[in-house]
């Protein structure tokens, strides 16, 4: 079955990018497609797809949930959530709890389903997963802010909605009695227990890897460490998913410093592929287990569901948020209508006690499932002109001139490599050639002066176009070590040093090297820090390569290193601020590991005290501010 329906996301996932859609959303159709054809011929693909001989809540909580919440925390960095923590906390806790009360208050008022039950619904159907359109907002470039609250309030309002779900059950069947100390009490120790157990966990997970120089070794041990965590927690009958959220946020920032960048390449392939994986089962096992016809005969109340959820969200997004000046009204309305419902939700649902009775078990997961579609079909399809009309996705018209103009050069070009292919194999005359080709070359120049003209007036229209090249780059350059490794040509160790070096250059996505290459022409001087390096002279020319590669310049200048002697080079480099770090750590990169001093490559920077150590310096780095400078 899992061979079946990845097979069948491949698919979806071909036809979804010619479709210009949500992925998820072309998982959830082609989910219920298969179920209404699952109606009619059972018999024939029972074998197939077999959903009553797993236990879904189970597999979509223990096997598909873990990658999904760790790969989204591994991403997320702590200086960014440190600065939305404030509003992520506020919407992700009492955020969860106003919904509850909100959506079981209406429920109650518009079925017949009494209050307790209404909120076990109300807590259920609380978590978010904007899957769906954070795919959306990386591929349009929503500012960062705004996939950091969105992508953090669901990390933590996952396992929030998860512990307030079940302590809801225990009240309604009796299993405790509430009290609200009782219930804080409860809250408190299950979330801060998960938290602590994926900190434990992950931490020891950190050591382990710091130790280690095994890109495979290193990536079995962070799946480890996302499934170990969140079984550990449940074990202890903790929050599992918060376990996860804690392990991936530490291992995304503190476990990765001990990585190689080769290791970190791996790693996010890896778990890319991994939460894509689990996101194509789980859209698409949402799709199957929903029984259109039995949605159909409940229809009034997942309708009063759907606005209930609407409600609770309008008021808990614009109330909430209202007290944090940073975020704009149209934030707001892009937090409001990005609240999907999904595989949580979902997974809650289906694990509804029998004890609840028959009829208010269905009628709840009728209800759910009517929100999940509603959110993923309705509000992930229109998140996109959304964004558009409040101009988070609007391209300047600059940018839309460039691409115009560049896509008619090139398809000039193509048409001019082709009539000449053509003219050389004899199926285009002299005659015809003599008469179209200059033609076709005027336009071609036309083209290019035009695109010339655009960047000349904006030089950041071409800025992604240049970074996308440049990429490319580094990625021949890396399959040419492969095929150097391959041909017996190079050893291992010297292409495990060539590789982590383009690798390093690869991952270091805060980088923009058409911004780089580019920003000389800006009319504000960039540089701000002029950067002393004094390098040995072994590691003089790998210094070198490696600014080469980040696309920053440096002089060269002859020099002695210290007491001792030693010829050394000392390279001046002018920089901006926040580039600083990544030059000082590529310096430190390029030191011999033999090197005594090589965790601490730049000993004496301003306001700092000499080593006690009493250790040769094999590199120095002095780090000055730029006031004015003139180029020549």
């Amino acid at each position: 079955m899992v061979i079946f329906l990845i097979f069948i996301a491949s698919l979806v996932g071909i036809a979804v990018q010619r479709l210009r859609m949500p992925y998820t959303v072309g998982l959830v159709l082609v989910g219920l497609g298969l179920a209404v054809f699952s109606l009619q011929y059972a018999e024939a693909i029972t074998e197939v797809i077999n959903l009553n001989a797993i236990r879904l809540p189970e597999v979509i909580l223990t096997i598909l949930v873990p990658p999904l919440i760790f790969e989204a925390a591994f991403h997320i960095k702590f200086e960014n959530l440190r600065r939305n923590l404030k509003e992520i906390l506020t919407l992700a806790i009492p955020g969860v709890l106003i919904t509850m009360v909100l959506v079981g208050l209406f429920i109650t008022w518009g079925t017949d389903l009494p209050l307790e039950v209404a909120l076990i619904f109300g807590a259920l159907i609380a978590a978010t997963d904007p899957v769906a359109v954070v795919a959306l907002f990386r591929t349009l470039k929503v500012p960062n802010q705004l996939l950091i609250m969105l992508e953090g309030e669901s990390l933590l309002n996952d396992g929030v909605a998860i512990l307030i779900f079940n302590l809801m059950i225990a009240i309604t069947l009796g299993i405790s009695d509430f009290s609200v100390a009782a219930f804080v009490q409860d809250f408190i120790l299950i979330a801060g227990g998960g938290l602590v157990i994926g900190l434990i966990v992950a931490g020891a997970a950190s050591l382990i890897i710091s130790q280690v120089n095994n890109h495979l070794i290193e990536v079995t041990l962070t799946t480890v460490t996302a499934y170990g965590a969140y079984l550990v927690a449940e074990e202890l009958h903790v929050s599992g998913v918060l376990a996860v959220v804690a392990a991936g946020l530490v291992i995304g920032n503190l476990g990765e410093r001990g990585m190689s960048p080769t290791t970190k390449i791996s790693l996010f392939n890896f778990w890319e592929f991994s939460a894509y994986l689990a996101n194509s089962i789980a859209f698409l096992l949402i799709g199957l287990v929903i029984d259109i016809s039995q949605l159909l005969s409940s229809m009034q109340s997942i309708l009063i569901a759907i606005v209930a959820v609407l409600v609770a969200r309008a008021i808990v997004i614009y109330l909430l948020s209202f007290r944090f000046s940073n975020i704009t009204s149209n934030m707001r309305h892009v937090l409001y209508w990005g609240g999907l419902r999904g595989a949580i939700s979902l997974a809650l649902a289906l694990s509804l006690p029998d004890a609840l009775g028959g009829e208010t078990q269905s009628l709840l997961q009728d209800m759910t499932f009517g929100v999940v579609l509603f959110t993923l079909l309705v509000q992930g399809t229109t998140m996109r002109p959304i964004l558009k009309r409040l101009g988070f996705s609007t391209q300047s018209k600059n940018q839309v001139s460039y691409e115009r103009h560049q896509a008619r050069a090139i398809a000039a070009q193509r048409s001019h490599d082709r009539l000449l292919e053509m003219h050389r194999e004899g199926l285009v005359s002299d005659h015809a050639w003599n008469i179209l080709e200059p033609a076709i070359q005027r336009q071609i120049e036309l083209r290019k002066e035009v695109v010339q003209e655009i960047l000349h007036a904006d030089r950041t229209v071409g800025d992604t176009e240049l970074d996308q090249a440049f990429q490319e780059i580094l990625r021949s350059q890396r399959s040419t070590y492969n095929s150097l490794l391959s041909e017996g040509m190079i050893g291992e160790e010297t292409f495990a040093y060539l590789v982590n070096e383009v690798d390093a250059a690869l991952i270091n996505q805060d980088i923009s090297y058409g911004d780089l290459l580019l920003r000389r022409t800006k009319d504000l001087p960039p540089i701000t820090k002029l950067v002393f390096a004094s390098v040995s002279e072994p590691d003089v020319f790998e210094t070198l390569h490696m600014l080469g590669i980040m696309g920053i310049p440096a002089i060269r200048l002859a020099s002695n290193l210290g007491p001792s002697g030693q010829i050394s080079l000392t390279l001046l480099i002018g920089v901006e601020e926040e580039q600083l770090d990544e030059v000082i750590e590529a310096i430190m990169n390029c030191c011999s590991p033999e090197q005594p001093i090589r965790r601490g490559l730049f000993n004496l920077l301003p306001g700092q005290e000499p080593k006690e150590d009493g250790q040769p310096d094999h590199a120095n780095v002095y780090v000055f501010d730029v006031e004015h400078y003139e180029e020549i």
